[in-house]
């Protein structure tokens, strides 16, 4: 028997911490629901699997000069399936810029939450939707 979740390790500077809550409260005004700070980060990873790769490259391109990642470390439980979406846009990364190093996981949760953050109300509210069966 496998556990239906896990936790996600983020490790965010200042910026990041105020990105996860720009993230966090942005989906809760568009899908109209309390969410857990782990229910967040995958429907941030799974809006990210429907922006095109090229977008997707561009940002993790970005994401250096961002300053999001630090020390200050933050646990957030979601499904074990989060991993499986974040590591097939590392594969689809990886074919769209080849000769390139794949982005690492930790990355992929970052351009996730970015993307996410400033995502239109309706696109997150369906892949809410799609995400939680509501």
């Amino acid at each position: 028997m496998t556990r239906p979740t896990r936790a996600f390790k983020l490790r965010l500077s200042n910026d990041g911490i105020d990105l996860l809550i720009a993230c966090h409260c942005h989906l809760i005004r568009s899908t109209r629901q309390l969410l857990a700070w782990g229910t967040t980060l995958h429907i941030a990873v799974n809006y990210l699997e429907t922006l095109p790769i090229a977008e997707v490259v561009d940002r993790l391109k970005c994401l250096p000069m961002l300053g999001l990642r630090g020390q200050s470390e933050h646990y957030l439980g979601a499904p074990c399936g989060l991993k499986d979406i974040a590591d097939r846009i590392v594969a689809s990364v990886a074919i769209a810029a080849p000769g390139c190093r794949p982005p690492a996981l930790a990355h992929i949760y970052l351009v996730s939450l970015q993307a996410a953050a400033s995502a239109d109300e309706a696109a997150v509210r369906n892949i809410y939707q799609r995400v939680t069966g509501n």
